[in-house]
């Protein structure tokens, strides 16, 4: 799954990029974490989908984690994507695979 690294737009570039269930309250939180956060639980659908904190790889322009494209996420990135509050610059330019996963 590939993010843009501009322009972030919550729903159409996060929720439906990475097949988020869900018809209101979109809770940044617990898209983050796949978290129930006040109340509002996402799923995600399909096997080409899951939480930013999930992606296989980051890396971009704007991304503060790692500036080149594509680098592999550690189990540090992945507690920086989950520590509040969130920073979605965190996982732009990321992407999760199918059967993917923290693995870590």
């Amino acid at each position: 799954m590939a993010v843009s690294n501009t322009n972030v737009n919550l729903n159409a570039s996060i929720a439906s990029e990475c097949k988020v269930v869900q018809t209101s309250n979109i809770s940044l939180s617990a898209m983050m974490s796949n978290s129930t956060i006040g109340g509002i639980t996402h799923t995600y659908a399909g096997q080409l989908s899951g939480t930013p904190s999930a992606f296989e790889k980051i890396g971009g322009s704007n991304n503060p984690l790692a500036s080149s494209p594509n680098t592999a996420v550690t189990a540090s990135h992945r507690s920086a994507m989950l520590s509040t509050p969130h920073h979605m610059s965190h996982a732009i330019g990321g992407y999760h695979e199918a059967g993917g996963g923290p693995g870590q």
